[in-house]
């Protein structure tokens, strides 16, 4: 009787192991999700290094961790447009059309290389959004770029960080070194541990709040501006306000526009740091 019942449970953990690799490795719904890995070893692993990445569509994220090589995973996005009622039979999202069961499209179209420590990761793909998770040493730089449909974050990184977003939110977490900073149609979000010094930054949105906080001893000239919103902080400034005179020529004419800056000294003064708005508030916080 043991032996005919432990068979019986053999028997049917086996099934239920059979099932789970059916479901995940046959079923479209749970294939869709599965990411692509790969290790990219450094030239000069004990250097510094760069990482570039240019997308069209996705988000990306990259944080530090205790290693040598850049790790990359990388998803495609499935798209879903079963409530577009208007678009062609063939751009619908149908799992089961006329009795063929539709397999994911998982192809990244993604360019990876590295020379001499600089990373550079490139997607050709347009109409799929691509996701990215990369693991970079602690002491790496970074130049981010995406267009549509995805994020930014950075956390846990010693280096100069560049970050453009047309349209999506940046989050800088835990970060130490310089930013450059931009988006169009979302809000900026940046914690700083240490800066350097003597170092000029930018922090940049068109439609979105900006929110960035620096190590409270920082000295540095703060340039302020926003168009329809407010200006919060929790440093004491000397702040005065200038304007600011540009001249262009065209055919025959000149036009001159005045542009109205608050300018704030934090301890002191410093390299300037620039925030401009256009839709949105601005806080200058000292970090916790």
């Amino acid at each position: 009787m043991k032996t005919l019942k432990s068979i019986f449970i053999l028997t049917f953990i086996l099934f239920l192991t059979t099932l789970f690799f059916l479901l995940v490795f046959a079923n479209p719904m749970f294939a869709q999700d599965m990411k692509q890995r790969l290790v990219v070893p450094l030239n000069s692993p004990n250097k510094t290094g760069m990482l570039k990445i240019d997308l069209i569509n996705g988000s990306i994220s990259v944080s530090g961790y205790d290693g040598k090589d850049v790790i990359v995973e990388a998803s495609a996005r499935q798209k879903v447009n079963n409530d577009c009622n208007s678009c062609p039979d063939d751009k619908k999202d149908d799992t089961n059309k006329n009795g063929m069961t539709r397999i994911p499209n998982l192809n990244l179209g993604l360019e990876i290389t590295e020379d001499d420590n600089v990373i550079k990761v490139n997607s050709e793909s347009w109409k799929r959004a691509i996701d990215l998770e990369i693991k970079v040493p602690y002491n790496f730089s970074v130049d981010l770029k995406t267009v549509n449909n995805g994020k930014i974050t950075v956390s846990n990184i010693n280096g100069e960080i560049e970050v453009s977003n047309i349209n999506g939110n940046v989050t800088l977490s835990d970060v130490s070194g310089s930013g450059i900073v931009n988006t169009v149609n979302g809000k900026i979000i940046a914690n700083f541990k240490k800066v350097v010094a003597n170092t000029p930054m930018s922090f940049t949105s068109l439609n979105g709040s900006i929110e960035v906080a620096f190590p409270a001893d920082i000295k540095a000239t703060a340039k302020i501006k926003s168009e329809m919103g407010e200006i919060y902080t929790d440093y004491k400034m000397e702040v005065e306000s200038k304007a600011e005179v540009k001249e262009s020529k065209g055919k025959g004419s000149t036009k001159i526009s005045f542009g109205q800056w608050t300018y704030g000294k934090i301890n002191g003064g410093g390299a300037e740091i620039t925030f401009k708005n256009m839709h949105g508030n601005i806080y200058i916080k000292k970090a916790n």
